[in-house]
């Protein structure tokens, strides 16, 4: 009987590691800027970079298990979704408008 609650309070607490990120991604669409999530999650594994939007990586892994999370960003108000990007010192960070998580 202990062991098998032991093993529900390991499994448990590793799937709240892995999870650990959505909690916070999810509050964070349409708010949080890229420095702010480099603050909150690190530098991403990969980035992709465009004009118009960013693509973020990151993994978390508790061997066996791993979680691919994949932050998208996009310039400006993400209501202003017909206005071409501005690029100028005075251009607004990007905002995180998407997010999605995967097993590796």
């Amino acid at each position: 009987m202990a062991t098998k609650l032991i093993v529900v309070v390991v499994v448990s607490l590793i799937i709240g590691y892995l999870a650990l990120p959505s909690f916070y991604l999810m509050h964070a669409v349409g708010r949080d800027t890229q420095d702010g999530m480099r603050a909150h999650l690190g530098q991403p594994l990969q980035s992709v970079d465009s004009a118009i939007r960013s693509e973020w990586i990151y993994k978390q892994t508790v061997p066996p298990l791993c979680v691919k999370y994949t932050l998208t960003f996009k310039r400006g108000s993400l209501s202003e979704e017909t206005t071409p990007p501005v690029l100028s010192e005075t251009a607004p960070s990007p905002i995180l408008s998407n997010w999605s998580w995967e097993w590796c």
